[in-house]
């Protein structure tokens, strides 16, 4: 078993370690940011040029922005993807609540830039995410409790009786009024980039998650304290308010405006301390195996042992956006261009030296012969009394511009070739702005070529940092609210009120880090979209071809072309198909009703054949009475020879006819109507 002397020794031996390791890193960030911020580290003669250019910081500043717009132009940085089916709807929450926790619940934007631009210029980056506990305090007064529930109050870890009164009850036992002071547990992912010089490392370290890191930094006494340490150990610590191991703090800020602030001894509160939060594995049950421990070291030199805490996995999240094999840190773009910005510091010198002397030479004069007073007179139009002619003259002095601009050119072309930021990418090529030059470059095939391959260096810059960097800050995210976070939380998305609760989350999600790169430049990808787009609209035409599209698909079409816009929220132009309730079917109607329906059509037709065929039936008969009418009126007529009148026989009968057809008209209007079945 491991005493804490042991645990304080075996910790201050790795942090000595890694001290001397981040040391000499120490050293290289000082000179990158001299190289950033134009420094003259090169002295040149009084009255030469001492002018710096600054191909480190333009490096730096064109490809931020790139990598920023692949990171924060939309509000879903990371989306994790479901094992199985049963996962689908946690994996959505868990996607949601983990990018509102890094963009807007913690300064998302601020700390990316941060992040990304240590990387860029200090080899790494470092992102510190940890759960900070914020209890919720709330008073309350209670009446009427009894000694019994007094004591159970107290027994209660999260309750304090602030104040109590008592009185008797009507039984003569006494009754007590209380104020309580109820602390809920509750707290908060917090994300924080850390200061280079804070952040200490094994030479040995490969990759976030292995042991040997920590956190060296400064904290006043009062938050030690607030923080649960014991307020004797914190006050025993020596100050630290001028310790600066390696000045790079110091030197980060502006030596003429950056001032030591003396903290006055009476103010003890107030006053710094340096505390080590060191991440090791150590065995400090006996079982054999060696876990993973935060050791809390205070003191310059870390001689006192704070606390030690049992963790899953340090809470650091490593930017590197030129690896290298089997290191933590790899290369910085200052590491890239350092030596070209010499170069070019070095030939800008020259030609503005032999600028200088081509528009005013030196002068040659003899001795004696020149009034040096009015010579060393550089007014225009001044005179220069000489004893003799030819006493005064010109050193001639060759002028170098011509030959010192097709070196700066061949200078920029390496420093585009190195960093994969060119001109073109940045569209501020003249020639090609002017329509100078018949090479393939400028025409707009080579242009898009060249900008491709330009940017395949920051499409893997940005692949590498997604990898690397991103999906693990986002998995510690995760952990943290799964592990930490004990009661469901009601955050704002997308203009809706929606509950997360992380307990009930598998954290065996599957992680897409959406970086934003794809074939091609944005141009393109629209272009592509616009063509999936329309064989959607076609497939949907044609009833969505048996499920191969449906609506959810393209809105995400929609969705992706709004992305690629610039434009975060898609729900203000479009509403997500599978987010609306489903619509109100009718419902079935009854059989019983049905069968009803259909005796009753049956009824219906029965007697609208039987009408029919009394109509049918009248007419036969009507025809037979013309006919037979007729034949008698001619019979009499040949039989008797008296003429019949046939008009007035049939006028009779053509009345009776029409008597017995409105008749039948007034029995049909009032039989039954039975529309269709339903």
């Amino acid at each position: 078993m491991l005493s804490d002397d042991d645990i304080r020794a075996i910790c201050a031996r790795e942090i000595a370690a890694a001290e001397s390791h981040v040391g000499i890193a120490s050293a290289d960030r000082q000179s990158a940011l001299d190289y950033y911020l134009g420094k003259n580290l090169w002295a040149s003669k009084p009255g030469a040029s001492s002018v710096v250019t600054r191909e480190t910081l333009e490096t730096v500043e064109w490809t931020l922005p790139q990598l920023l717009k692949v990171f924060a132009s939309s509000d879903e940085v990371v989306r994790f993807e479901p094992q199985g089916p049963e996962d689908v709807q946690f994996a959505e929450q868990a996607t949601d609540f983990v990018n509102f926790i890094f963009t807007r619940q913690n300064s998302g934007f601020v700390n990316l830039h941060t992040w990304i631009k240590d990387g860029l210029l200090n080899k790494i980056g470092v992102l510190k995410i940890w759960w900070m506990d914020e209890p919720k305090v709330r008073i309350t007064d209670l009446a009427g409790l009894t000694e019994m529930q007094i004591t159970l109050l107290m027994q209660e870890p999260n309750i304090e009786i602030m104040a109590a009164d008592s009185e008797l009850g009507p039984d003569g036992m006494p009754l007590y009024t209380v104020r309580l002071k109820v602390s809920e547990p509750d707290g908060r992912v917090c994300i924080e980039p850390v200061p280079p010089e804070e952040f200490l490392f094994s030479p040995t370290v490969k990759s976030p998650a292995d042991p040997g890191q920590g956190h060296k930094r400064r904290v006043s006494q009062s938050d030690l304290i607030e923080q649960g340490y014991d307020p004797g150990l914190v006050d025993d610590l020596p100050s630290a308010d001028d310790d600066d191991e390696w000045g790079e703090r110091a030197h980060r800020f502006d030596g003429s405006t950056l001032e030591t602030v003396t903290r006055d001894s009476r103010d003890r509160a107030s006053r710094m301390v340096e505390i080590t939060e060191w991440y090791t594995k150590l065995d400090l049950d006996d079982d054999g195996i060696a876990e993973f421990h935060k050791i809390t070291l205070g003191g310059v030199n870390q001689s006192v042992l704070l606390n030690v805490e049992d963790i899953d996995q340090p809470p650091f999240a490593v930017l590197s956006p030129i690896l290298m094999p089997h290191r933590l840190d790899g290369l910085s773009l200052v590491d890239l261009v350092k030596d070209l910005q010499e170069i070019k510091t070095a030939i800008t010198r020259q030609t503005l030296n032999s600028m200088y002397l081509a528009n005013k030479p030196r002068t040659w004069a003899v001795d004696g012969q020149v009034n040096l007073e009015e010579l060393l007179n550089g007014e225009a139009g001044s005179v220069v009394r000489v004893k003799q002619p030819g006493m005064i003259g010109e050193l001639n002095t060759t002028f170098v511009a011509g030959q010192a601009f097709p070196m700066l050119e061949y200078v920029d072309k390496m420093l585009e070739g190195r960093s994969g930021i060119s001109k073109m990418a940045q569209g501020i090529d003249a020639n090609i702005l002017h329509g100078g030059g018949n090479s393939a470059a400028s025409t707009a095939t080579g242009i898009a070529a060249l900008q491709s391959a330009a940017a395949a260096r920051i499409e893997l810059m940005a692949r590498v940092i997604a990898e690397t960097a991103v999906k693990h800050a986002f998995n510690l995210i995760l952990a943290l609210v799964t592990k930490y976070q004990q009661k469901s939380k009601v955050i704002r998305l997308r203009n809706q009120w929606v509950e997360m609760d992380p307990r009930a989350w598998n954290t065996e999600f599957d992680l897409t880090t959406e970086v934003g790169l794809g074939t091609g430049n944005k141009t393109e990808q629209m272009a592509y979209l616009g063509q999936i787009l329309q064989g959607q609209k076609e497939a949907l035409a044609m009833g969505g071809l048996g499920g191969l599209v449906t609506p959810v698909h393209l809105y995400h079409t929609y969705a992706k072309l709004i992305q690629l816009a610039g434009l975060k929220n898609v729900d203000q132009y479009f509403a997500d198909p599978s987010q609306q309730p489903p619509q109100q079917q009718p419902p079935p109607p009854d059989p019983n009703m049905m069968l009803v329906q259909v005796q009753a059509q049956v009824e219906q037709g029965k007697l609208q054949l039987a009408h029919e065929k009394m109509l049918r039936e009248d007419d036969l008969n009507r025809d037979k009475l013309d006919a037979d009418i007729a034949l008698r009126s001619r019979e009499l007529e040949m039989k008797y020879g008296v003429a019949v009148d046939q008009a007035h026989i049939q006028g009779m009968v053509d009345r009776d006819r029409e008597a017995i057809k409105q008749h039948s008209q007034l029995l049909q209007a009032q039989m039954p109507q039975q529309g269709p079945a339903q």
